[in-house]
């Protein structure tokens, strides 16, 4: 699953570099820390956020903006995103005002500025949100999304193929869906242009950190599997086998990699699903030599 976000919203760019490095040295780690110097701006960086179905943790914004204030943003914020936290940053004059949003509004909290040290008057609040938040968290589906209507035969083709393919997807009817209308709405896609499929390519980082060390990669972090792994015609370091290793297979002997963290794959669904097909033949052929 993707990093849940933390998303700041300041006009001055100096304190929203200021707050975005806090919140990365406390909370990159497990949130997706992004910025916005308008509210126009991060409700833009929404859209795209909703159309890839990634979950929004907590937004902390600046009250006094021009053109949109950091309420006037959390309220339109929230008809996206209804789960997130909601955190205002406000200076000492702005303090009636952001008492008032949070009576008015569904604004969980207001910060005051300056909040150094974070440690005392910035983590600490940020932390009851955010365990909060996760106390009633659901990961959301993470799959092909096909927004049409139920009648449609085009709809239905999509449909079949994906269930042929054995791709798992999420259906999401255009007349009964809410959600399905915004996002149809946030991709600009109109009734007659339905079906809308929407898919998360998460093939773009390969996030094999913890085999480091066990197989060998390349420069990306992709592992790399059947010929990549030759140098110069050589066979790799440490395999022990007469025969070069498989297509998919890794410098381990019966180990083998498939889909978006292999070198050189197609970075889509379908191919990785018929890169695991293949693989199990490969399998077969081990499992001959070694039971």
């Amino acid at each position: 699953m993707a990093k849940p976000v933390i998303l700041t919203v300041d006009d001055d760019p100096e304190v929203l570099q200021a707050v975005a490095r806090d919140l990365r040295q406390e909370y990159g780690d497990r949130y997706r820390i992004l910025r916005a110097e308008s509210g126009a701006g991060a409700l833009e960086a929404l859209e795209q956020i909703k159309l890839r179905n990634q979950p929004v943790a907590l937004f902390l914004a600046d009250q006094r903006m021009p053109h949109m204030s950091g309420v006037e943003f959390l309220e339109q914020a929230l008809s996206m995103f209804p789960d997130a936290k909601r955190a205002l940053l406000t200076a000492y004059a702005d303090t009636d005002a952001a008492i008032r949003a949070i009576n008015t509004t569904k604004i969980d909290y207001y910060l005051m500025k300056p909040w150094d040290p974070p440690q005392e008057r910035l983590y600490p609040v940020l932390n009851d949100l955010l365990d909060d938040w996760q106390a009633t968290f659901h990961p959301p589906f993470e799959g092909i999304r096909v927004i049409g209507n139920r009648w449609s035969p085009q709809s239905h083709q999509a449909k079949d193929f994906l269930a042929r393919n054995q791709i798992p997807y999420q259906w999401m009817d255009i007349k009964l869906s809410p959600e399905a209308q915004q996002l149809a709405e946030y991709a600009n896609c109109d009734k007659l242009h339905l079906p809308l499929v929407l898919f998360i390519f998460i093939g773009a980082q390969p996030h094999t950190d913890w085999l480091d060390g066990v197989v060998e990669k390349g420069d990306r972090g992709f592992i790399l599997t059947g010929p990549d792994l030759q140098l110069n015609g050589r066979r790799p370091k440490g395999w022990t086998l007469e025969r070069d290793p498989y297509l998919l297979e890794t410098n381990i002997p019966g180990v083998f990699a498939v889909g978006d963290v292999r070198q050189g794959s197609v970075k889509r669904v379908a191919s990785s699903v018929g890169e695991g097909s293949i693989c199990v033949q490969f399998v077969h052929q081990y499992l001959r030599n070694v039971v």
